[in-house]
């Protein structure tokens, strides 16, 4: 069966924007990251931290964390969701499903999770306490404000109440696996 007219752009139109996406979040976000890190704390005087060979065990460690929750949540977005991380930017990426599950279901924005971590491992690599702490701390402000003025916004518009009771019971960016979920407020009320 034919789409619709009003369906909108063809999803395989949204992979020219992988090109862009690579170089800012692959290469030009982790190196600024290494060098402001480094800078800073020579500026600052502080210490290298932790010392060589634990930084590039536990860096290492982490860049593969962080990407393996970047790559596994792209990856279950494109297949449940039938859509691609830069849908706020091309609406030919936008997801048609509301994903909550796997680890959808411990954070709405899991590829802001991984990309944190991934940040935070550069850090360890660098031996720099700015780029481990400070730098992804800065990172997650802005990613914070970009989904509370504009992405979340748009998914509740997009999905309406399912994404509103996601919302309810599902944290933004940090998961909490030792709280067990509460139901949505609606469900708890219709089971008294």
């Amino acid at each position: 069966m034919d789409k619709p007219v009003t369906e909108g752009k063809d999803r395989r139109l949204s992979w020219r924007v992988i090109p862009v996406v690579v170089l800012l979040f692959v290469v030009i976000i982790p190196l600024v990251t290494f060098w402001v890190g480094k800078l800073t704390d020579g500026l600052l005087g502080v210490p290298l931290f932790p010392p060589f060979p634990f930084n590039l065990l536990v860096g290492t460690v982490v860049i593969i964390s962080g990407g393996l929750v970047c790559w596994g949540s792209v990856y279950q977005l494109y297949r449940a969701g039938q859509g691609l991380p830069w849908g706020d930017v091309d609406d030919g990426a936008q997801s048609t499903e509301l994903v909550t599950t796997g680890l959808y279901g411990y954070t709405r924005n899991p590829m802001i999770l991984g990309f944190l971590i991934l940040l935070s491992g550069i850090g360890w690599l660098a031996q720099s306490i700015t780029a481990i702490i400070i730098i992804p701390l800065i990172v997650f402000i802005l990613l914070w404000v970009w989904l509370k003025r504009r992405e979340e916004p748009q998914l509740e518009q997009r999905f309406g109440e399912p994404y509103r009771v996601y919302k309810e019971t599902t944290p933004l960016i940090i998961p909490r696996p030792w709280r067990r979920a509460k139901k949505p407020r609606k469900q708890r009320d219709e089971t008294i």
